[in-house]
């Protein structure tokens, strides 16, 4: 990954690809200035989720960027995306959990950054009851930094507020990585040159976008059109393009759709058009005039999940690090920057971790199939040898016969008599229903999706060296 990092730095620093007039090693810099990491000798090592609560599968990327960082002096920063729809947002612990903010709307608006910061009273009220429920548990949680952060305020929004509180808990574990809100950037002329870029030729670009989808089911037998995303729809004078279209004033969302006039693409709304020129070669001003245009109608354009993750791997950082199935679903995205822009894709790197609830560590799990078998033996163990003998007997009988219905019907008539009496089946039974509740409890404390702030402070600590010494 180290080695990605610097070779990817090289290529892109001095790539000749051009994005709407402005060359990508101008793009790049600008965006990064914007982001105040100007210095154009460092790294910057990258990950991004959903604003949401991170499970250790999602945190584990923060260790692998803060701890790769540190070794080669780069910069490192998570992108917060609350441009998505919101979920993930119930507290959850082993017997109980609560919505983590008090916003009734948080169910039904079409983007996080909708949803409002819970109230100080309302976080601690979720504290409250979620330390009486760790009062039995041994040890203490995390969670600290996390819930404080959360009830001092600050955000308006839900993602600001759950973003400086995650960011909180991993200052406490000595993590320096930066923690940044992604919607902001969708509103930068830097964003808007890769926009721009995309919709001059949207036609062009749906045709190698829906290629490298085609490509993708292809090597992993994939039936479904819809998977891993639905292709981009194309007809005559109409062209879907791969970012939402939102209405900042009433909250809605759709996809977003061009409409060809002559031989341009435009934008239509309900306060006008906007005419992507091709023949405007200045890609900044262009963008500049875009945003203003989105600006004045209320809307914003937010990448979709291929284009949040192209914009990023190309325009702003050096080394992306993404969980399983981002990594997988970005080999699309690898074909689109190869097919589009004519670069080979910057290398990714791949990062996660399973941390189940600490004190299943010790625990062993359920084996019901195991129960279930020993079952059916015991079941069909219980006549001992006069079942053979039925068995027998049912297979002298002629097929079809009275004779051979009796006999099968006495078999299970015997059976089911045995099953009432036998003390065997008495006590399998009482072990069943034991491991029946055990499994229950086992689905919870082996929840590999539960909040990572749940975890001792010990533990997250343990993660972190265990991430260091990778890189060391």
């Amino acid at each position: 990954m180290l080695r990605n990092v610097w070779e990817s730095h090289g290529v892109l620093r001095g790539s000749e690809a051009i994005i709407h007039g402005v060359p990508l090693r101008k793009l790049r810099g600008w965006m990064r200035r914007w982001l105040g990491h100007s210095e154009d000798h460092m790294p910057l090592i990258a990950t991004g989720h959903q604003t949401e609560l991170h499970h250790p599968g999602v945190w584990i990327k923060n260790a692998a960027i803060d701890s790769a960082a540190r070794r080669i002096g780069a910069a490192a920063l998570h992108f917060a995306v609350d441009t998505d729809a919101p979920k993930h947002l119930v507290y959850h612990w082993p017997g109980g959990g609560r919505p983590i903010t008090d916003d009734p709307s948080s169910s039904k608006v079409r983007w996080s950054g909708l949803v409002r910061a819970p109230e100080a009273a309302y976080v601690e009220s979720v504290y409250g009851e979620a330390r009486a429920a760790a009062a039995g548990w041994g040890y203490e949680p995390a969670w600290a930094p996390f819930f404080d952060t959360l009830a001092k305020g600050g955000s308006d929004d839900l993602p600001g507020a759950i973003t400086k509180a995650l960011h909180a808990v991993d200052r406490s574990l000595d993590m320096r990585h930066g923690a940044l809100l992604a919607s902001p950037m969708w509103r930068t002329a830097g964003y808007g040159v890769f926009v721009y870029d995309i919709c001059t030729r949207a036609d062009e670009y749906a045709a190698k976008y829906n290629a490298a989808l085609r490509e993708f089911r292809k090597a992993y037998g994939i039936a479904s059109p819809g998977r891993p995303m639905p292709d981009l729809e194309v007809q005559a004078d109409a062209c879907e393009v791969p970012f939402w279209l939102d209405d900042l004033r009433d909250g809605s969302r759709k996809r977003a759709g061009l409409v060809r006039d002559g031989d341009a693409w435009t934008l239509q709304c309900e306060a006008g058009e906007y005419r992507f020129d091709r023949s405007e070669k200045d890609g900044f001003l262009a963008a500049e005039r875009l945003m203003g245009f989105l600006s004045q109608c209320g809307l914003r354009l937010a990448p979709r999940a291929l284009t949040l993750t192209s914009f990023l791997r190309l325009a702003v950082v050096d080394q992306f690090v993404h969980g399983i199935g981002g990594a997988m679903y970005d080999q699309v995205t690898d074909q689109v920057l190869r097919s589009w822009y004519g670069i080979a894709p910057p290398a990714f790197a791949v990062a996660t971790a399973t941390m189940f609830f600490p004190p299943a560590a010790d625990r062993e799990r359920t084996c019901m199939e195991c129960l279930s078998r020993e079952g059916r033996a015991l079941r069909h163990g219980l006549l001992g040898e006069r079942k053979m003998d039925l068995v027998k007997q049912i297979a002298l009988a002629p097929r079809r016969s009275a004779q051979r219905a009796v006999l099968y019907s006495q078999m299970h008539r015997d059976l089911s008599a045995a099953q009432e009496t036998d003390p065997r089946m008495e006590d399998f039974q009482r072990r069943l229903n034991e491991a029946r509740q055990r499994h229950a409890e086992d689905q919870i404390m082996f929840d590999r999706e539960l909040p990572y702030t749940l975890q001792s402070r010990a533990r997250l600590e343990e993660m972190v060296e265990r991430v260091r010494g990778e890189f060391a």
